[in-house]
């Protein structure tokens, strides 16, 4: 029973994290001035933290150009960063939510 509550209060503790992640990354968002796509693509980054430029193009509907500077702009913003494996296609992966979520990017 100790063990379940300590395992219930972990899984609080990741929550607050990555909820505390969200607003962050909100809050740079809003403070660039940047388009209401890039919060969509942020809050999805919650879900699935790695992710490619063709996969945010198909998902958000956009040509590969935009998706690209997207992701441009959130490694500016420090949201997202280059995998450092080299692949095509290339991935590139939020290290907060990872963090939070499993302890180590």
């Amino acid at each position: 029973m100790r063990a379940t509550v300590e395992e219930a209060k972990e899984a609080l503790r990741r929550i607050d994290k990555l909820l505390s992640v969200k607003a962050d990354y909100e809050s740079r968002i809003a403070s660039a001035g940047s388009p209401a796509r890039l919060q969509s693509i942020a809050n999805s980054l919650l879900g699935s933290p790695i992710t490619t430029i063709p996969g945010i193009a198909k998902e958000f509907r956009v040509s590969f150009p935009t998706a690209q500077k997207d992701v441009r702009k959130l490694i500016e913003l420090k949201i997202l960063d280059e995998s450092a494996h080299s692949s095509k296609p290339q991935y590139f992966l939020s290290p907060d939510y990872l963090e939070a979520a499993y302890g180590n990017a």
